[in-house]
């Protein structure tokens, strides 16, 4: 199995992902923690707290990424096989 970057999604309100996605790297250069607000495809709304100046790597199955709740900054990369 090959893992690919499918796509960098935009955090919005209105929209979902083009293609839904298996796994997030999510980059926070910020000397401060931060927030990105997801949905997931059993429609369950979560947030994930970054850690300050970190790259985290999260596996999570999402639909979404929202604008409301996510720190601006944040450098996101979407994942799907």
């Amino acid at each position: 199995m090959c893992i690919t970057i499918s796509q960098a999604p935009t955090p919005s309100d209105t929209a979902d992902l083009t293609q839904g996605i298996k796994a997030l790297r999510i980059w926070n250069p910020s000397d401060e923690p931060a927030v990105i607000s997801l949905v997931t495809v059993k429609g369950t709304e979560v947030s994930l707290v970054i850690p300050a100046a970190s790259l985290w790597v999260e596996a999570v199955r999402a639909t979404a990424v929202k604008a409301t709740g996510t720190s601006p900054g944040l450098i996101i990369h979407g994942y799907t096989d």
